[in-house]
């Protein structure tokens, strides 16, 4: 075994594997600095692998648009974190893509024939395993682990685009498989062993062609397509359920490799986390684990909606995830233990979810987001209006005095002050689409006033908001990729300034109508006029403010 591939003599639990995953391609790249304080905060909740998700944020060289204005990790900062990690006992794994989730690249890209349809590779073409290979490559150069994880999830759509033009139809499964078997090659040659997502294998080999169908009769012609020197990661986010749990993982045992198990913190689905859903998500599914003697597992935290919820909040989870993984299952025990590390009691920590709960309590929070979708809904369309509950207000006003109480801490104050400042914005905004359309309805010129006083303070806590989240930003995050948050916090501003002055204008006689406020309003879940006023969830930022289709 080469040198540099030796384990560490602190390489510790190395019979059992507990990673946290860091989504570092979803438009937030973590600084190396960042890095370092987190996993350092992270080993004494006895993890001891970091994954690195990096789709294309990494430097390939002779690849000048690979990651280009992405925040790319130099060669030279990926082996400091792994020089860093490794002196702390710190396995380091790259996880990358060489089947879909390549969309950042499309732009660059699209004129080298190497995509099939959407962000899938074109299986069978030559320049596609070029630029494979130099991924591998790259990552042999960078880090000691002879692991890597090498994505193949959620290519659902393979051979249906171009490949289908030049190879005419073939079974999902043999495209699959031979495109599977070309990249481990690849890894092999470069003394890797290769891990991948089990979603394709899974409905591939299930009559339902779902993820998350029942594993008792699993296609046999299926299963054997993944060879046995592949490690598969079942991840599962979604259940409180250990039976949900236990179904998957016994089909897992039915294929002839390995695999792990990988969970979340909730950082993806808004703004605020989810703690609380993921402490009872992933206790189910640490049940489950031990039930049938699984080892090793992941606990994701990913940034689909853009870096917009840091890392950082959800320690309690992956605190949690940490001791009950290695024994600890006396919840107080565990809660002693984060207040030692952090000090700040657990409980209390928790409070970083509560921009997201206006209509139930902490304790039974599931993964709704209405902090992210009252931020950015319209204030004429109004198209989340449906989803206010009355006494919402009160509840956000009542949530931010909760968050006060920390923001003065020196570790993480700053992370209840971007909290605060969310709650204290949607506190005045979540109701404004429905006090300007009675206004104006009832024709009701000091009530139309009053929602331009509104509409005026929402411009300031909502530049208030942008500055906390600028610092939340800053403290962990390379610039690259702030420039689309400047763009959604800067327009939440631009256009409510525009709603006040047309609002202005329609008072003072000077345009007849506000159209958007005397177009029938519509509930956003299809209910038409029946307006069930429930608590959602809408993860796509370009869905809440408008019906086009047309921006980011």
């Amino acid at each position: 075994m080469p040198p540099q591939m030796r384990r560490h003599k602190n390489y510790r639990n190395m019979d059992k594997k507990l990673a946290v995953m860091v989504d570092l391609s979803r438009n937030s790249v973590m600084t190396t600095d960042a890095l370092k304080r987190f996993i350092a905060i992270l080993k004494q909740f006895h993890y001891n692998v970091l994954m690195l998700y990096i789709e294309d944020t990494y430097e390939i060289v002779g690849e000048e648009y690979f990651g280009y204005m992405r925040g790319r990790y130099t060669r030279q900062e990926l082996k400091e974190i792994d020089d860093f990690c490794y002196a702390e006992g710190i396995e380091v794994i790259p996880c990358i893509q060489t089947l879909a989730h390549l969309n950042q690249i499309v732009r660059w890209y699209e004129d080298k024939n190497m995509f099939d349809v959407n962000d899938i590779l074109l299986v069978g073409e030559e320049k596609t395993y070029t630029l494979i290979e130099k991924m591998i490559k790259t990552m042999r150069a960078c880090f000691r682990t002879n692991r890597i994880h090498i994505g193949m999830d959620e290519a659902h759509l393979l051979g249906k685009g171009k490949y289908f033009d030049i190879h005419g139809y073939r079974k999902t499964e043999d495209i699959f498989a031979e495109h599977l078997k070309r990249v481990v090659s690849v890894c092999k040659e470069n003394m890797f062993k290769p891990m991948i997502w089990s979603d394709m294998p899974f409905c591939m080999s299930n009559k339902q062609h779902f993820y998350y169908a029942d594993t008792k009769n699993l296609k046999k012609e299926a299963i054997d397509l993944i060879p046995e020197d592949v490690e598969l990661v079942y991840w599962d986010y979604s259940s409180e359920e250990k039976a949900h749990y236990d179904n998957m993982i016994s089909g897992h045992q039915k294929f002839p490799c390995d695999f792990w198990t990988a969970g979340a913190a909730w950082t993806f689905a808004g703004i605020a986390p989810h703690n609380s859903w993921s402490l009872r998500a992933e206790k189910a599914f640490l049940d489950s684990m031990e039930s049938y003697g699984v080892t090793k597992h992941i606990m994701t935290v990913w940034h689909d909606g853009g870096g917009e919820c840091p890392e950082l909040s959800v320690l309690p989870s992956l605190c949690f995830a940490g001791e009950y993984f290695f024994g600890n299952k006396e919840i107080e025990k565990i809660k002693k233990k984060f207040a030692k590390v952090t000090g700040i009691p657990f409980d209390e920590f928790l409070y970083l979810d509560l921009p997201d709960v206006i209509d139930v309590e902490l304790n039974e929070m599931t993964n709704q987001n209405p902090s992210k979708y009252l931020l950015y809904n319209d204030c004429f369309l109004g198209l989340y209006d449906s989803t206010v509950p009355e006494g919402t207000a009160e509840k956000c006003e009542a949530n931010a005095k909760k968050l006060e109480k920390h923001i003065d801490h020196k570790e993480y104050g700053y992370l209840f002050a971007w909290a605060k400042a969310l709650c204290d914005l949607t506190a005045v905004k979540c109701d404004i689409g429905i006090r300007l359309r009675k206004a104006y309805k009832e024709k009701n010129i000091p009530s139309l006033e009053d929602c331009i006083q509104r509409m005026e303070r929402i411009v300031v806590l909502t530049q208030n908001y942008y500055d906390k989240f600028k610092d939340v930003w800053f403290r962990s995050y390379k610039p690259f990729g702030f420039e689309l948050q400047d763009a959604r916090i800067g327009g939440v501003i631009h256009r409510v300034k525009h709603c006040i002055e047309r609002t202005k204008q329609y008072i003072e006689g000077k345009i007849p109508c506000i159209e958007e406020l005397d177009a029938t309003q519509y509930d956003v879940f299809g209910g038409k006029e029946k307006f069930g006023k429930k608590i959602g969830a809408q993860w796509d930022y370009k869905r809440i403010i408008t019906t086009g289709n047309t921006i980011f």
